[in-house]
């Protein structure tokens, strides 16, 4: 494909995460890499002129997300102890205070079936943490996992309401919220 490969202006640190967010094929590719800087390409290996993100505090390793809540965007990923919530342009939407490590194997989840919508995420011990725009946020501790736990939040049952999995080692377990 023309322009491809394209050489990347330092390391990957976490996976691609392509975005379209009109859903017409305008696609976008974000790239964290070792420099702490997370870059944006379009389709065609270009940066994305306007997008105006610095850098992180720490090395990005997991992949980032893209939600429409409402009429808003949410790009959002995390460091080892910072979450980012960006608009299109890459800037902050709203900053969250966390007093935890994140899990380095988990993105941040959308979770609208709750009570309270909020983005969700897992720490490195698998407390399950809920991060509100409005700076706030809850946690829920199911047990102790290890650090190299898996995350996810579907609806597993179809009751309409997101449901927490879980993978480490050799175990999947998975859980409503009650």
């Amino acid at each position: 494909i023309e322009k491809f490969s394209v050489s990347l202006r330092a390391e990957a640190t976490a996976p691609l995460a392509l975005f379209d967010y009109e859903n017409n094929k305008n696609y976008r590719i974000l790239i964290p890499c070792a420099d702490k800087k997370v870059y944006l390409y379009d389709a065609e290996g270009s940066i994305v002129k306007g997008w105006n993100f610095n850098e992180t505090e720490n090395k990005v390793e997991v992949e980032a997300a893209h939600y429409q809540v409402g009429s808003e965007d949410y790009i959002v990923f995390h460091d080892d102890y910072k979450c980012y919530f960006l608009n299109r342009s890459g800037e902050p939407k709203t900053e969250i205070l966390t007093s935890f490590k994140f899990s380095k194997k988990n993105k941040i989840w959308y979770d609208n079936t709750a009570s309270k919508p909020g983005f969700v995420t897992t720490d490195a011990s698998g407390t399950v943490w809920y991060l509100y725009v409005d700076g706030t946020k809850d946690s829920i501790k199911i047990k102790s996992f290890s650090e190299n736990h898996w995350f996810a939040l579907e609806d597993i049952n179809a009751d309409g309401k997101s449901d927490f999995i879980f993978a480490d080692g050799k175990k999947l377990e998975v859980y409503n919220k009650s």
